[in-house]
């Protein structure tokens, strides 16, 4: 900073000097050529080399001679004077000084503040065409005073990184990309396989919506895909051509198309609804999952008495601990049972051993439960449940995905009952095999003992429907960004704000249903180290429902987990399409970083989950209780079929 003050010191010293000799030297001067009027004489030798080149530059530049001042005074012709002229009228004199160190700056900025980005080196894009230079013996003529001035093109100042070469000159700019491809042949034939494509691909609507609504952000990744290799090959050019020539009937045909697969989506799916309903309503309710009565969150209708809401709160609410309270005293049931059976050589189990893998499943959904609503915070538990699932239907509904959400939906209900209904059928007929191989017990110790199984095993379904539900409506709702990306009909300003709001979304989700989700990772650990036990005492067969239970929930924690790998592939699918210039590359470049560091997804306590985290979880889970297992004097054949369940 001293050296830069003092060159400015001098500058201005420098510029007084000569406006008080100007005067009197003008007599003196008026024989000797333009060139010579300035940068000679005994002036230049008290004048330094800056001054020589901001005083001379306008009038060498009108002769079409230009003084190089870093090659040591050499003439050159060209317009590269006037540049620097019109540069350093521009400025001012801190603007000035990188420029004197080593290249162009931007003209016409001396108004701006100057950061500390301006005051580092400054990048010459482009400039435009010079006019033909004028002989050096014609006489000067005055510029015209309506003549528009060339200015260069300047790219804004920015940190010149060390080890950069510095482009001063647009010769350099554009012998650049030569240095770098050594084969002209290639490069021109990539050029032209890159010009070959004519504008920016967009997508037929009737294949972008069936990427979006399958729920899985590779199929949008594939239409663009597929839309970048279109110029590959010829018979794309063919199909593009006979669709500039028959427009209206391809366009009728997409409205056609569309309006089938539309019925065709509705009729398929949407008689499952019934399902639906009843699994997200009744069955949610009975098991204590949702509380009875739907009582408004935000403000009390007027037309309501209170004492009639608390009563309906406090109805759901102990309910739901009547609930929870069954299910513990179940679990208590099943370990009494457990023990004796351990302890005591003479105890009657009714030719039902108990199982150790059954205690883990009642106590898995005890916490699943408690995760839905709890003792000490049942009414802020649920009224975040609520809201949670309320914010995702309100944005489904607001870009208008709730049609493909309800589709998801049944079908995740379908599901859920299908295996629901096969868990229970499972354990019935594990439950016939064992008392038929004992000949004995009756059907009260048979219920009784099925019983806890059923409400878990039903409360574990249902917990898993509403996980992957709303996982599902996550994957739209990012597909339907990425969608809205591929089309092109936003800003990148306009994707960032939407994306704040779908990360602000998607972090409120998952403060909701992170204890439940919790809870089922717990659930896996708990019935692979109860097995083992199961598997030493020769139990593993009746422990098999159980098992299921247990394998069928690592895919609904990778399904849940793989919004979290979806939005972080998008920045690639962003360098995917094309922008249309270079500022919207700029654009583009930018929102790639905002992706990148957003850290979107699904999260448990603030740690991102994906689905490489879930399969950690499994391997470590298998890699302990097999080592267990080993050292428990676990039948060899009897590991092998645990471990390949």
């Amino acid at each position: 900073m001293q050296k830069l003050e003092k060159l400015e010191e001098k500058v201005t010293s420098e510029l007084q000097v000569w406006r008080r000799r100007r005067k009197e030297e003008k007599e003196k001067e008026e024989g000797l050529p333009p060139i010579n009027r300035v940068c000679s004489g005994p002036k230049a030798e008290k004048l330094g080399p800056l001054s020589i080149l901001i005083l001379s530059a306008p009038v060498r530049a009108f002769h079409g001679i230009v003084w190089d001042f870093q090659s040591g005074g050499k003439p050159s012709t060209g317009y590269d004077g006037y540049v620097q002229a019109l540069s350093f009228m521009g400025m001012d004199i801190g603007q000035m000084i990188p420029a004197y160190l080593g290249g162009h700056s931007a003209p016409g900025s001396a108004k701006k503040p100057r950061t500390k980005n301006r005051k580092a080196s400054t990048v010459c894009l482009a400039q435009p065409e010079p006019p033909a230079p004028a002989a050096p013996a014609a006489p000067a003529a005055p510029a015209a005073p309506g003549a528009p001035a060339f200015e260069p093109v300047v790219l804004a100042p920015e940190r010149a990184f060390p080890l950069t070469k510095r482009i001063s000159s647009n010769s350099d700019l554009v012998d650049a990309p030569r240095k770098v491809l050594s084969n002209p042949e290639e490069s021109s034939s990539m050029v032209n396989m890159v010009s070959a494509r004519s504008g920016r691909f967009c997508p037929s609507s009737e294949k972008l919506n069936q990427a979006i609504y399958s729920g899985n952000l590779t199929e949008v990744f594939r239409v663009q895909e597929r839309g970048l290799m279109e110029a590959l090959s010829p018979r794309n050019e063919r199909n593009d051509e006979a669709e500039k020539e028959f427009p209206p009937v391809l366009e009728a045909l997409d409205v056609e198309t569309e309006s089938l697969s539309q019925e065709r989506r509705e009729s398929r799916w949407l008689w499952l609804s019934p399902l639906h309903e009843f699994l997200a309503r009744y069955a949610s309710k009975a098991l204590g999952l949702m509380p009875l009565f739907d009582v408004q969150m935000e403000a009390e209708d007027t037309s309501r008495s209170r004492l009639r809401l608390r009563a309906r709160r406090m109805v759901s609410r102990l309910y739901h601990w009547f609930v929870l309270f069954s299910l513990i005293l179940a679990a208590a049931w099943l370990g009494s049972r457990y023990s004796s059976d351990v302890n005591d050589e003479d105890f009657d189990c009714g030719g039902l051993p108990p199982l150790t893998t059954d205690l883990a499943i009642v106590i898995s959904a005890c916490m699943v439960l408690s995760s839905w609503g709890g003792f000490w915070s049942y009414q802020e538990t649920t009224q975040r449940v609520a809201s949670g699932s309320r914010d995702l239907a309100d944005c489904c509904e607001m870009i208008h995905l709730d049609h493909a959400w309800r589709i998801w939906s049944c079908t995740d209900a379908l599901m859920a009952s299908l295996l629901f209904l096969g868990l229970l059928g499972g354990r019935v007929a594990v439950t016939l095999m064992t008392l038929e191989e004992h000949r004995e017990g009756g059907w009260g110790p048979v219920l009784l003992s099925m019983l806890p199984f059923a409400v878990s095993a039903g409360i574990l379904a249902i917990a898993s429907f509403w996980q992957v539900r709303t996982s599902h409506a996550m994957t739209l709702i990012i597909n339907e960004w990425s969608g809205t990306l591929v089309r092109g009909q936003s800003s990148a300003w306009q994707l960032k704000g939407a994306w704040r709001l779908i990360s602000g979304l998607f972090r409120k989700t998952s403060r909701t249903f992170q204890y439940c989700y919790a809870a089922l990772c717990a659930t896996i650990v708990l019935v692979a180290f109860t097995a083992i036990n199961d598997a030493r005492r020769d139990l593993l067969v009746p422990s098999l429902p159980n098992l299921a239970v247990a394998l069928l929930l690592p895919g609904v924690l990778v399904i849940l987990a793989s919004t979290t790998t979806a939005c972080r592939r998008l920045p690639s699918l962003v360098s995917l399409v094309e922008p249309t210039d270079a500022k919207q590359e700029t654009e583009f470049m930018e929102l790639t970083l905002f992706l990148s560091f957003s850290e979107c997804g699904f999260f448990l306590w603030d740690t991102s989950v994906t689905v490489g985290l879930v399969q950690k979880l499994l391997y470590f889970t298998l890699a302990v209780a097999g080592t267990m297992g080993f050292q428990s004097g676990v039948p060899p054949s009897l590991l092998h079929l645990w471990l390949f369940c």
